[in-house]
């Protein structure tokens, strides 16, 4: 996944709440034979159908366009369709500002421009009309929540309270955020040809919609955030030794297999944690790239001074003796927080190693790995608020939605 991608969902991440991605498509031209299904008298199409997943795999970094992804999509913008239908029966419909005011922010908050932020959905085979659409949908459905069940939408003190107590008690542990396939009454054999699929590239969200007989099927399998006490021994012993978004063996459970990929790992009390590195920078000059016989001269000289360094504080030695203007110490810093670039060439670095040569502005440089660590980033109370107000959100717009679907004219084509 690209850096901005990678900035940008976390940035949705933490707007959870009001930006969902989850499109609908606004009024776009269509040829009747693309109609897939009309909702009243709107229609919705293979095309609205289509660039939802594109967006979807922007977000997610993965494409998932199988048949059981459409049909998936589908069931979501007819429920997108009856919400915005009955929020513009009551007249809460959100304004064309207040969607452009959201893409906007979203932009900002990536230090990107419309045009680029446009120029980026594009290069992701998708476009800001997809975006756009998005947010008029998730903004629909917070004011229709908001304005049909009131104040059981809110959170209350104690409810807060009493989730504050229960994370405060379990802080300490792991937590997982699961996709699971649950294979009940396979065999070892079936489970672990599926394993083997899913090694081999297989799509995990369309074998988990097809394949898993547990209820996280009907969301491509995403079981959610599950706490290690939820856990069996030997499915958290499996998770500890299996990296996020690899999956795992088939582990038996007395009704057949289940295979889990973790997608994402933090500890109970923790809204996630934070990569960091300390490096060394060694710039030099370069008049030509390297080409001229002065620049070679330069280069052949810091190779011979690099050899059998192993340590930062040889590194420094020569960094010192060497070193040109921006040479330094970073201090730490967020990965994150590194040029694109610069993430990509120490992605790999081991501490006390150092990267080749790396193209800078007016020479080259060259990074030494003088430390990493995770930094656990505490929850706040705020954050805990957030999280059950979405859950409350969703079993709220669960309930809104089989009502409106119970009282609607729905065809499919």
């Amino acid at each position: 996944m690209s850096y901005f991608f990678s900035l940008l969902s976390r940035v949705l991440a933490t707007v959870a709440i009001l930006f969902k991605i989850s499109l609908v498509g606004y009024t776009q031209n269509f040829s009747p034979l693309d109609v897939v299904a009309k909702v009243e008298t709107q229609a919705i199409t293979q095309h609205d159908i289509i660039s939802r997943l594109a967006l979807q795999a922007a977000f997610e970094g993965r494409e998932d366009l199988g048949p059981e992804a459409q049909k998936a999509t589908l069931e979501t913008l007819i429920d997108e369709a009856l919400a915005q239908q009955f929020a513009a029966s009551r007249d809460i419909l959100p304004s064309d500002a207040e969607v452009s005011a959201a893409v906007s922010n979203l932009a900002s908050s990536n230090n990107l421009s419309l045009a680029e932020l446009t120029r980026a959905l594009s290069e992701r085979n998708t476009d800001i009309y997809a975006l756009q659409s998005n947010f008029a949908a998730q903004l629909t459905w917070n004011t229709l929540i908001s304005n049909v069940f009131g104040n059981r939408a809110d959170v209350s003190e104690e409810q807060l309270e009493a989730e504050w107590s229960r994370i405060s008690a379990g802080r300490g542990q792991t937590e997982w955020f699961l996709l699971e396939i649950n294979l009940n009454e396979a065999d070892l054999e079936d489970a672990q040809a599926v394993a083997n699929q899913l090694s081999e590239g297989a799509n995990p969200y369309d074998l988990a919609r097809r394949l898993s007989s547990s209820p996280s099927a009907a969301d491509a399998g995403r079981r959610g955030w599950v706490w290690e006490e939820d856990l069996t021994t030997r499915v958290t012993t499996v998770l500890q030794n299996t990296p996020e978004g690899t999956p795992t063996v088939p582990i038996d459970n007395n009704n057949g297999f289940t295979i889990y990929i973790p997608l994402a790992t933090r500890k109970v009390g923790t809204s996630g944690s934070q990569d960091l590195i300390s490096l060394y920078r060694l710039f030099i000059s370069l008049e030509n790239q390297g080409q001229s016989p002065r620049d070679t001269q330069k280069l052949l000289t810091l190779d011979q001074a690099l050899r059998g360094v192993s340590n930062c504080s040889e590194f420094e030695e020569v960094m010192v003796a060497y070193g040109e203007g921006p040479s330094g110490k970073t201090g730490e810093l967020p990965r994150d927080t590194l040029t694109p670039l610069v993430q990509q060439v120490v992605a790999d670095l081991d501490i006390n190693t150092f990267s080749n040569l790396v193209p800078d502005e007016g020479g080259a440089s060259i990074f030494m790995n003088c430390g990493q660590r995770k930094l656990d980033i505490p929850l706040t109370r705020d954050e805990v608020r957030l999280r059950l107000l979405d859950e409350k959100a969703k079993a709220l717009r669960k309930d809104l939605t089989l009502t409106l679907r119970r009282q609607a004219f729905i065809e499919y084509k």
